[in-house]
């Protein structure tokens, strides 16, 4: 388990000076592997409760208006370093810049 999550770890700070530059204010959702690349995924969209005071996200409303799912912005190596520490190998990225997520990019 660990093994896998060192390597998307390590892979994330490789590509980080290239990736960066295409995620800065875009809100990601992404799939999480919490154990290893083999085992159960689910999509996360919301911000999980323990996410870090210092990860930076971004409120979206649903479709019914009701509540807002609070998306992270990856801006910086911190941020994709901790989606990978905690299992968030795909990263999918809106096709919209936050605030003005009602234009694509």
């Amino acid at each position: 388990m660990a093994l896998n999550r060192d390597i998307a770890i390590d892979y994330y700070r490789r590509v980080a000076p290239f990736l960066l530059y295409h995620l800065k204010n875009v809100p990601i959702a992404f799939k999480r592997y919490p154990d290893a690349i083999d085992g159960e995924f689910f999509w996360e969209k919301d911000a999980p409760s323990f996410t870090p005071d210092w990860v930076r996200t971004f409120a979206v409303p649903r479709r019914n208006g009701d509540f807002h799912i609070h998306y992270i912005v990856i801006d910086d190596l911190r941020t994709l370093t901790w989606i990978a520490e905690i299992g968030g190998i795909e990263i999918h990225p809106f096709l919209h810049r936050a605030p003005r997520i009602e234009r694509a990019t």
